[in-house]
C-alpha cells in the first residue's frame, strides 16, 4: 500500500496560488525549493 493510502502514514503537502489567482496542492516531496518562495508554514500535528 502507497504511503498516505490508508494507516497513519501522514503526508506533507503544499497549497499554493498561481500566478492566474486559482489555488492547487502537491506532495511537499514534489516541489524543487529552487521554484517557489515559502510564505508560511503549518505544523497541524506541532
Amino acid at each position: 500500500m502507497p504511503s498516505g493510502e490508508g494507516g497513519n502514514h501522514p503526508i506533507s503537502i503544499v497549497v499554493f496560488q498561481a500566478r492566474d489567482g486559482t489555488f492547487g496542492a502537491v506532495p511537499a516531496d514534489e516541489i524543487d525549493g529552487d521554484e517557489v518562495v515559502i510564505v508560511s508554514e503549518y505544523d497541524p500535528f506541532g
